[in-house]
């Protein structure tokens, strides 16, 4: 117990030299108060799986060790602020061997996209870390979780690439639903994850008083339908500026 105490206060020293005042503030002030709201997204194998187009690099997810991957660590060196707190939160699944861990790498063996795939046999150590954040997944139940696209990588479509071959990967095992959680107002994942093919399920609540979280579901609403359906819009183009009528004499040279 003593162990796992001293590696929580080494990660949040380690976090705290990392990602500067500034951000760290931000993490400090949503522990003790904010509230969040989220998307349980969901796909039910039921319905056919989309076939969203293959990233601009290429990306075949497969399943590494959490306990030996290094990547999380290695780009860490080079990150800082926000970035930098989702990626100690990355490598803390690592530590807590949260298994079924994909990644993608490129031709040199760099990493592009990781993302576990959390089922049902495996979420013990997720919840350990996590609490009440996810909920208990039931019989032929999956969660996909952490997904992280490395900075040498993004804007390449790996995400949506990556979450859809993963989705194949759990029905293919057997599952019949996988589930995975997206903030409101992440419009690219929110965008991403629909590529993939899911759709809003419910929504999640959280609220965190002097370092108190509570975590609660509701059904989704009209407006949270509403703001999902403007973020996954497909994305209009924008009008050229009108042209404003020249003033001077056409040039003779």
């Amino acid at each position: 117990m003593k162990c796992m105490g001293d590696r929580k206060l080494r990660r949040r020293f380690g976090l705290a030299t990392r990602v500067g005042p500034r951000e760290l503030f931000r993490v400090g002030r949503r522990v003790l108060w904010s509230t969040s709201l989220s998307f349980g997204l969901l796909v039910d194998f039921e319905e056919p799986l989309k076939r969203p187009p293959p990233a601009r690099i290429p990306v075949i997810m497969q399943v590494y060790d959490p306990g030996s991957f290094t990547g999380f660590k290695e780009e860490l060196s080079r990150a800082s602020g926000a970035n930098s707190v989702e990626l100690f939160g990355r490598q803390e699944y690592c530590d807590a061997g949260v298994r079924s861990l994909y990644v993608s790498v490129d031709e040199s063996g760099g990493p592009i996209y990781a993302q576990w795939l959390v089922r049902r046999d495996d979420q013990e150590a997720l919840h350990n870390i996590k609490g009440d954040l996810f909920p208990q997944l039931g019989e032929d139940e999956g969660l996909l979780e952490g997904a992280y696209t490395f900075v040498s990588a993004r804007g390449q479509g790996a995400m949506t690439d990556g979450m859809a071959q993963l989705l194949a990967a759990a029905r293919d095992a057997g599952d019949r639903k996988v589930y995975t959680y997206v903030a409101e107002g992440n419009i690219p994942s929110l965008r991403g994850c629909a590529n993939a093919g899911f759709e809003p399920d419910h929504l999640r609540l959280v609220v965190n008083r002097f370092g108190i979280r509570k975590v609660t579901h509701a059904p989704v609403d009209a407006a949270s339908q509403a703001r999902w359906d403007e973020a996954v819009s497909p994305r209009k183009p924008a009008k050229p500026p009108a042209r404003e009528a020249s003033t001077q004499e056409p040039s003779t040279s």
